[in-house]
């Protein structure tokens, strides 16, 4: 749990290896416990969306959409501007996850 919580580089690092492991328990346990720990995990996920493991970036941007912290946000939008290999679908469903739970920021 003290993964989740924590800002530290080294937070987002090994969480980021837990989400993207080849082992498809491992990944979901991961997952599971994000999830349990809401909005605290926010800061650990933002850090995964800035690179890293692909699967893990994938799930760390699903998991913000999921959460729909509004502290994502900002990471979300600079995702959006960028021309580079971030999944596209992956992105648009966590901008569109994110809205259906703030729809206040639609307007």
């Amino acid at each position: 749990g003290f993964l989740l919580g924590s800002e530290a580089p080294e937070a987002a690092a090994a969480l980021g290896e837990l989400l993207g492991s080849d082992d498809a328990s491992v990944a979901r346990a991961a997952r599971e416990a994000v999830v349990r720990r809401g909005e605290e995990s926010t800061s650990a996920l933002i850090a995964l969306l800035g690179g890293g493991v692909p699967a893990a970036r994938d799930a760390a941007l699903e998991l913000v959409g999921e959460l729909g912290s509004s502290a994502a946000l900002p990471a979300l939008l600079a995702l959006a501007s960028r021309g580079d290999a971030v999944d596209r679908p992956a992105l648009r469903r966590a901008l569109a996850g994110f809205l259906g739970r703030n729809p206040g920021y639609a307007d």
